[in-house]
């Protein structure tokens, strides 16, 4: 539904960018009309700080002229605005475990998708010709400097610059492996995470997976040749609209669900409250 309509929301971002993605799938599902542009940079950062107080990706242009940004925020915003087939289901136990996964997606798994997308050259290649094509038309360089020029900040600031060194390159594509091996489990048995209809924790999880672990060559022959049912869902997700919200959920959180969690428990919970821990130290 990203193709011109009138009146329909302007989402401004990048065709392979992760949190553009989310948004993508969200609006989709929930049949809400809109136009995906690309974002141009540097010209757009400010614009973005002065009416949103920072820049990031994606940025949303309500059709009264307000801009929105960051996607779990829309999301709540849009759901308001949006009753009718809600994406968090009503049992509170389903909707908690939907809020967890979201947040897990959204925070956990970029430094992975970013590390599969920047430490491989097969990667690095595809998304620094692509973005440096899309979105940095305003750098008035040649093509090959916008491309080192992108190697080097995505690398600096989101793999090696951010934790995942030589020596982090195994544990981090475990983790993959372990999420993907809980992963087909659960769709062996129905076609999303819940159920048989989409929920929040579809859309969360879209984030790693719709435009990047499936896009970029590496994850996406990891997912061909050890994950083909979770690679289906990719597409089935995207192909889903409100005609797909039927069917029912699960009655209760079940043990495949589970595994998820004790995951996230392992990892991710402890990052959290080293962060809390960091915060408080100053």
């Amino acid at each position: 539904m990203s193709e011109h309509r009138s009146g329909a929301l302007r989402l401004r971002g990048s065709s392979i960018s992760y949190f553009t993605g989310k948004m993508e799938n969200y609006f989709r599902l929930k049949g809400i009309p809109y136009q995906l542009e690309s974002m141009e940079f540097p010209g757009e950062v400010e614009r973005n700080k002065k009416v949103l107080g920072v820049s990031q990706m994606p940025v949303v242009r309500l059709t009264d002229g307000r801009w929105m940004t960051d996607t779990t925020k829309m999301i709540q915003w849009f759901e308001a605005q949006y009753p009718e087939n809600p994406v968090v289901p009503d049992d509170p136990a389903l909707a908690l475990v939907c809020y967890f996964l979201e947040d897990w997606a959204d925070e956990w798994w970029w430094r992975p998708a970013m590390h599969y997308r920047w430490f491989y050259e097969e990667g690095a290649r595809f998304a620094s010709g692509h973005l440096a094509r899309e979105v940095a038309g305003g750098l008035h360089l040649p093509l090959f400097v916008k491309r080192l020029m992108l190697r080097r900040r995505q690398r600096n600031g989101y793999t090696s610059g951010d934790g995942i060194g030589p020596g982090a390159v195994s544990g981090v594509e475990a983790d993959v492996a372990a999420l993907l091996a809980s992963l087909e489990r659960i769709f062996e048995k129905r076609p999303f995470l819940l159920g048989d209809y989409p929920t929040l924790a579809d859309i969360g999880f879209s984030g790693p997976f719709f435009r990047h672990f499936a896009l970029d060559p590496i994850p996406l022959q990891l997912l061909r040749h050890t994950a083909p049912k979770t690679l289906e869902w990719v597409m089935r997700l995207w192909n889903s609209s409100l005609a797909s919200i039927q069917g029912s959920l699960v009655d209760e959180v079940p043990e495949d669900i589970r595994e998820l969690l004790r995951h996230m428990a392992r990892g991710y919970l402890p990052y959290l409250n080293a962060n809390i821990d960091a915060v408080r130290d100053g």
